[in-house]
């Protein structure tokens, strides 16, 4: 809010940039707005910049604070590039970007959640929403492997649309992936999230021609490559359920998550060993094009 309220003063910046730079920073402000509205339902809509009596204000009517989210992205597509051709350009926020969160946050309101009644304009606009980003022919799938996906070797990948950008060098400009996951397990996955996962011929364990299967076997081949497990390998050793593993700490659940972390099943080098708070070098995607499709699919199908 206070850029966007004062960058006009400058004397510096081209009309132009000036006209990027305010785009970039209402998508911004939308998305952490349809951040606070998920976790709280409503917030103060505040956009102009702080001032001390903004204390006391009330929450924002919920529908006017999503019209409010929605209707800036929409304008704000029309403003930001497709793409961005120079590599210092890269993680800032695109045309696509902003279509991307408006079909989220659609396709969330059209949901059961916030939609009881089960009405069908909703989901007709996060639909509407989804194909938006489809039609613009920038994104597609990536083709080298799921796992691989959520490692630098796939960062700006056809898949990713809008990261949280992390820097391997110099340390300290990243996040904390790394060392929360290897030392202190803090954010574990939980048993009914394993147990969420289906069998590898898209069936429920029950219903599964591998219903028999002992442990882990014959689980959706994405469990593996999400999921550190009693009896995988990672980080050179064989994961153990009594929190005896010598690399690593799984003492919270017996789980941890593999996503965007540098570790694999090899030994890693001390380096990477020794990655602290902040040095987590991998690029977080918020907005991925596979998300879009299944946003889409759900949306039609209801």
């Amino acid at each position: 809010n206070m850029l966007l309220q004062h960058i006009g003063l400058n004397k510096e910046l081209s009309a132009e940039a000036v006209t990027q730079m305010k785009a970039q920073a209402r998508f911004l402000r939308a998305l952490y707005y349809s951040v606070l509205t998920t976790y709280y339902y409503k917030a103060p809509l505040i956009v102009d910049s702080p001032d001390i009596s903004q204390v006391g204000r009330t929450r924002t009517d919920r529908a006017e604070m999503i019209r409010f989210i929605v209707d800036e992205l929409g304008d704000i597509a029309k403003i930001l590039p497709r793409t961005y051709t120079a590599k210092s350009d890269q993680g800032r926020p695109t045309a696509g970007a902003a279509l991307a969160l408006r079909a989220r946050v659609l396709n969330f309101e059209a949901s059961a959640l916030c939609n009881p009644g089960h009405e069908t304009k909703p989901w007709e606009e996060a639909a509407d929403a989804a194909w938006e980003v489809m039609e613009l022919g920038v994104y597609s799938l990536y083709q080298d492997g799921y796992a691989k996906l959520f490692t630098e070797a796939a960062e700006h990948s056809s898949e990713s649309i809008f990261n949280v950008e992390a820097v391997a060098n110099p340390l300290g400009l990243g996040h904390s992936t790394d060392i929360v996951m290897r030392q202190y397990n803090s954010a574990a996955p939980l048993r009914n999230f394993i147990d969420s996962y289906w069998m590898k011929d898209g069936k429920p364990r029950e219903e599964s021609a591998y219903a028999d299967s002992e442990g882990y076997a014959d689980l959706d081949p994405r469990f593996a490559q999400t999921i550190v497990y009693p009896g995988s390998t990672w980080m050179g050793e064989t994961v153990k359920t009594d929190n005896t593993n010598v690399r690593f700490t799984n003492k919270q659940t017996g789980f941890i998550y593999k996503k965007y972390t540098v570790y694999t099943e090899k030994v890693p080098g001390d380096q990477e060993l020794n990655l602290g708070e902040n040095c987590s070098p991998t690029n977080i995607m918020l907005l991925r094009y596979a998300d879009i499709l299944l946003m889409y699919a759900e949306a039609k199908n209801e």
